[in-house]
């Protein structure tokens, strides 16, 4: 089990919810060759102005991924998925009916967000703490880098899709993936 590395443009450990910022939610794989084999997989929490991107550099490399987990409770970090369905590049987990995290003490605790509550996100007491955003106009500008169309005929778009090959300080890597969710903070 590894703790993640948390840099600037990812969410730092805070004074507590009362102070949570507009934040995407991304699922992000890397696959590291440097010169022993790392492999990481889950969510990552970005604040970035703007949307959220990625490149070839340290802090990329270094990105706080929290691991995929069939249980987050208690003490147990990192994401859960419901369904957990592995569909592959570039979604990896879909459909998003329930997202499930737990950062532990750091940024933002223990949180899950529901499609049958219209995707907002709730803490473990119950309390909406933010509404997320990831099927539709996000800051009313609608996104159209992948869109698909589900079985019951909604449409899904995940925004912002990357697949990077990198070779930067002496490292090989690639990192793929997509945004999840664009989460207005309601605190």
């Amino acid at each position: 089990m590894y703790l993640p590395i948390l840099f600037p443009i990812f969410l730092l450990p805070g004074p507590g919810l009362s102070q949570l910022p507009n934040f995407w939610l991304v699922y992000m794989k890397l696959d590291s060759y440097d010169p022993e084999y790392r492999h990481q997989a889950g969510g990552v929490f970005t604040t970035p102005s703007g949307d959220p991107s990625w490149q070839c550099d340290d802090e990329t490399y270094d990105s706080g991924i929290w691991p995929n987990r069939d249980d987050v409770s208690g003490d147990k970090t990192g994401m859960r998925c419901d369904p957990s369905n592995d569909v592959g590049f570039p979604l990896y987990r879909d459909p998003l009916e329930v997202v499930e995290f737990n950062t532990g003490k750091f940024w933002a605790g223990h949180q899950t967000i529901y499609s049958d509550r219209d995707y907002g996100m709730y803490d473990i007491d119950g309390h909406k703490t933010a509404q997320c955003y990831g099927e539709w106009a996000v800051s009313s500008v609608l996104y159209a880098q992948y869109v698909k169309t589900t079985a019951n005929g909604e449409t899904v778009n995940r925004s912002i899709v990357f697949d990077l090959d990198c070779k930067f300080d002496e490292k090989s890597y690639t990192i793929k993936g997509s945004t999840m969710f664009h989460c207005e903070s309601l605190t």
